[in-house]
């Protein structure tokens, strides 16, 4: 029967189908944009304290232990000739910024812990410059482009704090023998790093 075929078939013409035109302003409405990640390039406040404890804290710490028992006969000439200069001045001018009086040079294993120190400051001193310094270590090693990585970065900063809160302790419990120089000194370092140790990002540009 046509007719109940037809019927079968009919569609209802009073319900419509709208197709709505696809634009790209609708395709691409719901697509996240690609997030940028972080920047491993330190910022110039950074960049200026890396500058700052590469050279007063590693670079002359290193230079004032390797020749601390020559800087104590210096500074014992200079208190003998001049005995007229406070020994504050003479003790600062001279290097004598680690233990109380010639502690240092006292006996043949003083001087060994004296230059084993020394050498941890050296090695502290070279990793901390070819980490953050990405022109010097792409200067040195041509082959070498980009930066390093940001968490690389994080964790020597980490270590160095680490490190701090270790000479605490030693501070603390050897007060009658760390000479207040060194206190002093590293009081100061430790303060200007807590603002990176507490928030890292106050290292990078972005």
């Amino acid at each position: 029967d046509r007719s109940l075929c037809k019927r079968d078939i009919h569609m209802p013409s009073d319900k419509k189908t709208t197709l709505l035109p696809v634009t790209a302003e609708s395709s691409t409405k719901d697509v996240k944009a690609p997030r940028t990640p972080p920047s491993a390039e330190l910022n110039w406040v950074y960049t200026i304290y890396v500058t700052y404890e590469a050279i007063l804290i590693n670079l002359v710490g290193f230079f004032t232990l390797i020749f601390q028992c020559e800087l104590q006969d210096l500074a014992a000439t200079i208190e003998e000739r001049f005995p007229w200069i406070p020994k504050l001045l003479i003790d600062s001018a001279t290097g004598h910024y680690w233990l109380q009086g010639d502690l240092n040079c006292s006996t043949p294993s003083a001087r060994c812990l004296t230059y084993m120190v020394a050498g941890w400051l050296f090695i502290a001193g070279v990793l901390q410059v070819v980490l953050n310094f990405d022109g010097l270590r792409q200067r040195l090693f041509p082959s070498d482009m980009g930066l390093t990585p940001r968490g690389a970065k994080i964790v020597c900063m980490y270590s160095f704090f680490a490190c701090d809160w270790y000479w605490v302790v030693l501070m603390y419990c050897f007060r009658t023998t760390i000479g207040w120089q060194q206190i002093v000194g590293s009081a100061f370092d430790i303060m200007l790093r807590l603002p990176f140790a507490f928030r890292p990002a106050n290292m990078f540009k972005t």
